[in-house]
């Protein structure tokens, strides 16, 4: 069975951007859920910047950085 597959150069910053942006429009004012958002928002960028130093470290452990 094969191993995971490494991440393809600028995948994870792309889908974790999309995240973000799809979470942005419900971090309104008004939005009584507003709280949720801003901790699902801050989790996201959390995991973004995860993903990101993976990236980067796997992508230098190939050589490729």
């Amino acid at each position: 069975m094969p191993g995971p597959r490494p991440h393809r150069r600028g995948q994870p910053p792309c889908g974790d951007a999309l995240d973000l942006a799809t979470l942005a429009p419900g971090f309104y004012e008004r939005n009584p859920k507003r709280t949720n958002v801003g901790l699902a928002l801050a989790m996201a960028a959390g995991i973004g910047v995860v993903d990101l130093i993976a990236a980067v470290r796997a992508l230098r452990r190939r050589g490729a950085v």
